[in-house]
């Protein structure tokens, strides 16, 4: 999960915020060129020598959006960002003062707020003063540009052209802003609920994953009365293996396991790391011949791929119980009877497959 950045104290203040930041601003600007560029052409056929004004702006904002690249450093891209403001400012502003409130260009200023919301760089009552500012800005110019007769006479053809290309430029770029924040939301919260499912060692599903998927498929075994199997299975000697090659030996141990398991069944069947060294498979559709089959080649594949760690070869064994779905089962009864089956394997000398 993204942290706040040192020193920033804002838990909103963070990478993934900061880049989003550039690649929205980056985004507004490309699009500020394009409508420029519309606006251009439109003055140009019109015969209106506006359209140098609008040239002029799309060519100092292309050479403005080099600076506002994601991977420019931060001054660099401030400075772009303030130039590309000032320009913006200025141009627009003529072009409301010429063409007059019929034009429609006030409405190009409506983007610039929720880029303000969104910056983590500044905190809330200076975004709010900013925005109160623009706000202000925009309502005043508004107002001046309805109480006089334009400058340029267009017709009402053309203004409606003109008033279509701001009103769309607008919904195009407030979409893209919210369109953008919702996709990374989304992504956040699927990336939140999958680092909550899997091991963070291992990236197996965890105990409480492997709770929710193993109740499903068992009212789902019930239904349709198929079998289900679990099997238990446990490291031999972990502890030594940890207190003899240290623990990041010991994490090893537990990442090659993770793998050979993981490589072991097939696509629909579930492995996750129930604690410690321990490991439960979940197997749908598997009775308990099939259970002790699979047991027995997991088994012999642990003894036969030791673990290599620090240029060592560390013996790896595994003892495993296994359990069959009964009627009357619930999840923690499968648990059980697995979990006594492998104990009993550990007591008869490990290394073995055990079954309830």
């Amino acid at each position: 999960m993204e942290r706040p950045l040192p020193g920033s104290g804002r838990p909103e203040d963070t990478p993934l915020v900061r880049q989003t930041y550039r690649q929205l601003t980056h985004f507004t600007a490309l699009l500020a060129i394009l409508v420029s560029l519309c606006h251009a052409i439109l003055l140009y056929i019109l015969d209106n020598p506006l359209w140098l004004l609008c040239l002029a702006f799309v060519g100092l904002c292309t050479i403005v959006l080099w600076a506002l690249d994601e991977k420019r450093p931060f001054a660099i891209f401030v400075t772009g960002l303030m130039v590309l403001l000032g320009i913006f400012l200025t141009s627009v502003s003529i072009l409301a003062l010429s063409l007059g409130r019929a034009a429609g260009f006030e409405i190009l200023f409506v983007p610039m707020f929720p880029l303000v919301v969104v910056t983590g760089r500044i905190g809330v009552w200076s975004k709010i003063l900013i925005i109160l500012v623009l706000g202000a800005f925009v309502i005043g110019l508004q107002e001046y540009t309805g109480s006089y007769r334009a400058v340029v006479d267009l017709e009402e053809n053309s203004l409606m052209a003109m008033r279509a290309i701001n009103f769309g430029s607008v919904i195009l770029a407030v979409s893209g802003i919210v369109g953008r924040y919702f996709q990374i939301v989304t992504q956040q919260q699927a990336d939140l609920q999958a680092f909550a499912m899997v091991d963070q060692l291992t990236g197996l599903y965890n105990r409480h994953s492997m709770n929710e998927i193993a109740s499903r498929e068992i009212v789902r075994a019930k239904r349709y009365e198929s079998p289900l199997s679990i099997l238990i299975c446990d490291l031999d000697r972990f502890k030594a293996i940890n207190d003899q090659h240290g623990h990041e030996a010991g994490d090893t141990a537990l990442i090659h396991a993770a793998r050979l398991l993981k490589t072991s069944v097939r696509e629909s069947e579930v492995v996750c790391r129930w604690g410690g060294e321990e490991f439960v498979l979940l197997l749908a559709n598997t009775n308990a011949n099939g259970a002790e089959a699979l047991a027995e080649r997991i088994r012999a594949r642990f003894e036969n791929s030791p673990l290599e760690f620090a240029g060592k070869q560390i013996p790896l064994t595994l003892t495993l119980g296994s359990a069959s779905l009964q009627p009357a089962d619930a999840f923690s009864d499968l648990v059980s009877r697995a979990d006594q089956a492998m104990y009993k394997g550990k007591l008869a000398g490990r290394n073995r497959v055990s079954s309830a």
